[in-house]
């Protein structure tokens, strides 16, 4: 587990789980002693998670956008109390649209949509990603605008043939 002492402190990055005990030994020099048995444990870092994802916008011409999408620090969270970075997109193009900090700032200049994703990352591997878009009112978005939704769902019984 890559861990070592430096004074009285453990120190190290594991880079495995696992768990050991470590035993500590005081003297006083005139024949006491006392001992502690500490277990330490390494567990697997835990992503963080989307618990307040964004919702879809539609605007008219020319409404600007100021639009914070972590939400305050309420969209994703890091059950191990982890710091989070941000990173985040626009596609297929940014019509007008810019990431400035934590927020998607302007203007839709062209009808369609543009979507944003947010990527929390925790520093340790863990990564969560939230989805949405800003859309144009004059583009014809059906009865959805998020395009990972499924439009159908189709169940398939392992062993058995597909008949679409």
């Amino acid at each position: 587990i890559d861990l070592s002492f430096s004074g009285t402190r453990l120190v190290g990055t594991p880079s495995i789980e696992g768990s050991g005990d470590i035993r500590v030994t005081a003297r006083d020099g005139r024949g006491g002693e006392a001992t502690a048995l500490i277990r330490f444990e390494v567990v697997p870092n835990s992503a963080p998670v989307v618990v307040n994802p964004n919702g879809d916008f539609v605007l008219a011409s020319g409404e600007s956008i100021d639009y914070d999408f972590t939400d305050g620090g309420s969209v994703f969270v890091d059950p191990d109390g982890h710091s989070l970075t941000f990173r985040a997109t626009l596609t297929p193009a940014a019509k007008g649209l810019a990431i400035v900090g934590t927020r998607v700032v302007g203007h839709l200049d062209s009808p369609g949509a543009v979507f944003v994703t947010v990527k929390a990352a925790d520093g340790f591997g863990g990564v969560a990603q939230d989805r949405f878009v800003f859309g144009h009112e004059s583009a014809s978005f059906g009865n959805r605008l998020h395009d990972e939704k499924p439009i159908e769902r189709v169940i398939v019984v392992a062993g058995e043939g597909l008949k679409a």
